[in-house]
């Protein structure tokens, strides 16, 4: 039994084409950390990170909201005014080049 090339370049060409799209792909990143600057008329908030997570180096970390980033605490939603400075959180993050973009701000404790 033998195929035609056309169909083994067809082939190919699907396998090839599924490969990816190089590699500027966004990663996600979760750490925790604790809110060092809130400021919600720039919706921008600073989180120290004390010791480094997974792709996260310690530090503090300057994070802009986007219109789909959410504040969440004990599962509802929350608005970015109701952050408070010295307030613990978990921040999940996708990586945008050098930036860090919060999809989801989880406040941690009372």
């Amino acid at each position: 039994m033998s195929f035609p090339k056309s169909w083994v370049l067809l082939v190919l060409f699907l396998f090839v084409g599924c490969g990816g799209g190089g590699g500027d792909a966004t990663e996600m990143r979760e750490f925790n950390g604790t809110l060092s600057a809130v400021n919600a008329a720039e919706r921008s908030i600073s989180v120290t990170v004390p010791d480094s997570a997974e792709g996260v180096e310690a530090g503090t970390m300057d994070l802009m909201f986007t219109d789909s980033t959410e504040v969440l605490k004990d599962f509802m939603a929350m608005s970015i005014d109701s952050l408070q400075v010295d307030q613990n959180v978990h921040v999940e993050a996708m990586k945008e080049g050098d930036q860090y973009i919060p999809s989801r701000v989880l406040i941690l404790g009372n």
